[in-house]
């Protein structure tokens, strides 16, 4: 299958249709879902950040974008976060906000969480500047 010269994956392609590694154990979103969300909360990551950020990484496995999934939780969050190198609970300091930008310090906090939240009420403001 070809498009405008790259390769297209089929339209029915869907990575959870293929068949599970031989001993693997299949669990629902749901179920990863809350166990993002207890780990986090373990971490002292407040409840309505943990429920954010348990959400944009079960989308992103959703989407087949394993890289970014559930498979981040680990290496990327809990060990940078048992290393000091994440906070749980970071303030953010907007460094400058001119509308429809802003430069956000996120302060070594979750950026899980807090680009949703600077960039989202950002967005209309874009749309206008064009």
């Amino acid at each position: 299958m070809e498009e405008l010269g790259r390769k297209a994956w089929p339209k029915d392609w869907y990575p959870t249709k293929d068949e599970p590694v031989e001993g693997s154990v299949k669990v629902s979103f749901e179920f990863m879902t809350d166990f993002i969300i207890d780990t986090l909360l373990a971490y002292g990551v407040p409840a309505g950040e943990a429920e954010q950020a348990a959400d944009v990484l079960i989308e992103a496995d959703k989407r087949g974008i394993s890289s970014h999934g559930i498979g981040r939780l680990k290496p990327i969050y809990c060990d940078r976060l048992d290393a000091g190198i994440l906070s749980p609970t970071a303030p953010v300091t907007v460094e400058r906000d001119v509308g429809a930008t802003a430069l956000v310090n996120g302060n070594l906090g979750l950026g899980l969480t807090i680009g949703p939240r600077y960039a989202s009420p950002r967005l209309p403001l874009c749309a206008h500047s064009l």
